[in-house]
């Protein structure tokens, strides 16, 4: 097994992975790190401890060692996590779609993330609005609160008792919830000019 410091020392060789995404450094890894705590704060599911799982967790950390030397990525945790949503995307609760996604449009779906994680819903919930296309404040703008059933329904999704409370809420005056969000980003941008997508603390009503 190769350790992470080993190879944390290797000049890259091939860097085609980083260059998929025209994002700083930072915000990759604060929309990687977002994802991670999120599957961390899963519960695992009953079967996941048996011993087909633990084969199929060997087999995938055997792959990932594989790639890496044949990579040598120069950001490990960034080239691991790209893997897997290009291989595992339906893993990931919703992450890999957000992640592979147009990066052209990245910076506008990272807004739509940070949008719901600022009104204390998860990335999951966020992914299914960009699945069916509504990945940009603008878009959600236009939405109400009928529109949320066709959205549920469209991403095959079965939204938490709370959580749909929670997106009623929001949608039933959205416009006012996205100034918000954008005050709260203008606000911490202020004090922290040197990071171009901060992470506004939730907002409580």
């Amino acid at each position: 097994m190769v350790s992470v410091e080993s190879e944390l020392s290797v000049e890259p060789e091939k860097e085609e992975i980083g260059k998929r995404l025209p994002l700083e450094m930072d915000e990759r890894g604060k929309l990687a790190m977002m994802s991670i705590a999120e599957l961390r704060n899963s519960k695992l599911r009953h079967e996941d401890s048996s011993p087909l799982a633990k084969k199929s967790v060997s087999q995938l950390f055997t792959r990932l060692t594989q790639e890496i030397q044949a990579n040598q990525p120069k950001d490990v945790i960034h080239f691991i996590v790209d893997f897997l949503c290009r291989h595992y995307p339906e893993h990931l609760h919703g992450f890999g779609h957000v992640w592979n996604g147009d990066p052209d449009l990245m910076n506008d779906r990272i807004s739509v993330v940070q949008f719901f994680k600022f009104n204390t819903l998860p990335l999951e919930v966020a992914s299914h609005f960009t699945n069916a296309g509504f990945d940009t404040l603008e878009t959600l703008a236009t939405l109400t609160t009928d529109s949320l059933v066709e959205i549920e329904n469209f991403s095959k999704a079965d939204w938490l008792p709370g959580h749909k409370i929670r997106l009623q809420q929001i949608f039933g005056d959205i416009v006012t919830y996205i100034n918000a969000y954008k005050e709260s980003l203008n606000a911490t941008h202020s004090l922290q000019p040197y990071h171009k997508v901060p992470f506004p603390m939730s907002l409580k009503i």
